[in-house]
C-alpha cells in the first residue's frame, strides 16, 4: 500500500525532474547561442582589427607618396622662386628708368596744354 501512495509522489517528482531537465536543455541551448554570438563578435572584432591595420598601411603609403611628391616638387619650387627673383631684378631697372622719365613725360604732355594745343 505504501507503494501505491508513493506512486503519485514519484510521478510528480518525475514531472518536476522532467521540467528541470527541459529548463536545463533550454539553458544549454541559450548558452550555445551566446557562445555562437560571442564567436561571431570575436570574428567581427578581428575583421575590424584587420581593416584598421590595412587602413593604417594605406595611410602610411599615402604619407610616403605625399613626401615623395613634395621632394620632387621642391626643386621646381626653388627654380620658380629663383626665376621670380630674376624677373623682379629685371623689372627694377625698368621701373627706375620709368620713374626717371616720368617728369619729362609730364613736362611734354602738360606743355601742350599750356600753349593751347593739348587736350
Amino acid at each position: 500500500m505504501d507503494a501505491v501512495v508513493a506512486l503519485p509522489f514519484a510521478a510528480d517528482a518525475c514531472l518536476v525532474a522532467s521540467s528541470f531537465e527541459a529548463d536545463a536543455d533550454d539553458a544549454d541551448d541559450a548558452a550555445e547561442l551566446a557562445d555562437d554570438a560571442a564567436a561571431a563578435l570575436e570574428e567581427a572584432a578581428l575583421s575590424a582589427e584587420v581593416f584598421a591595420f590595412v587602413s593604417e598601411v594605406f595611410a602610411a603609403e599615402a604619407d610616403l607618396a605625399a613626401a615623395v611628391a613634395c621632394s620632387v616638387a621642391l626643386p621646381a619650387f626653388v627654380v620658380a622662386v629663383e626665376a621670380d627673383d630674376a624677373a623682379l631684378s629685371a623689372d627694377f631697372p625698368a621701373a627706375v628708368a620709368l620713374a626717371e622719365a616720368c617728369p619729362a613725360l609730364v613736362e611734354v604732355c602738360c606743355s601742350g596744354r599750356r600753349r593751347g594745343t593739348g587736350r
